[in-house]
């Protein structure tokens, strides 16, 4: 019975994906949009290098401060 609900939520998910892979083949996103996306989804994959440089700023700042007494 457990492998039978198995079964029929991997077909109706595989036809739901199915559905929304031809979806979004007719999909056409102006030039700016795509441009906008495409930029954002570099800067979401680098964040962790993002931040990483800014903790490497906040501490080459920090070293040249002198320190105060």
């Amino acid at each position: 019975m457990a492998a039978m609900k198995v079964w029929l939520t991997s077909f109706f998910l595989l036809l739901l994906l199915l559905q929304v892979y031809h979806s979004l083949q007719h999909l056409s996103l102006p030039l700016p949009v795509a441009l906008l996306l495409a930029a954002g989804l570099a800067v979401i994959s680098n964040l962790d290098q993002i931040s990483s440089a800014d903790q490497l700023t906040r501490l080459l700042r920090q070293r040249q401060q002198p320190p105060t007494s």
